[in-house]
């Protein structure tokens, strides 16, 4: 795109120097022949190819970063329950270690006092 750009440019500055040399024939041959147009023409298709090419890159951007997010909800996902599992499991451990230190400092059955 970039050396067809340059082509153009050089070609269109040629064709005003040739103008400015009186040279007008040189140039209506130029453009009765179609040699502007064909490089129009390619410089279109080249144009075309890189909207395409961006178009590609975009989408396969916005693909990646789809599939990061749907990766990032599901690692939170199995954090959030992990931690969940973890709260019950510690929350169950801290209720029967309490449960058994109030049953051992407690006797079951009253003691008898004598007189």
């Amino acid at each position: 795109l970039s050396t067809r750009l340059r082509e153009l440019i050089e070609s269109k500055r040629k064709l005003t120097l040739q103008i400015d040399n009186g040279n007008q024939e040189e140039v209506l041959s130029y453009i009765r022949s179609g040699e502007g147009l064909v490089l129009s023409k390619t410089i279109e298709k080249a144009m075309e190819d890189f909207e395409v090419r961006l178009t590609d890159e975009f989408a396969q951007v916005d693909l990646e970063e789809k599939s990061l997010k749907e990766q990032t909800i599901q690692r939170l996902l199995i954090a959030d329950a992990a931690m969940l599992v973890i709260g019950i499991v510690l929350a169950r451990m801290i209720f029967r270690s309490a449960m058994n230190r109030s049953n051992s400092g407690f006797p079951s059955t009253p003691v008898a006092r004598e007189p």
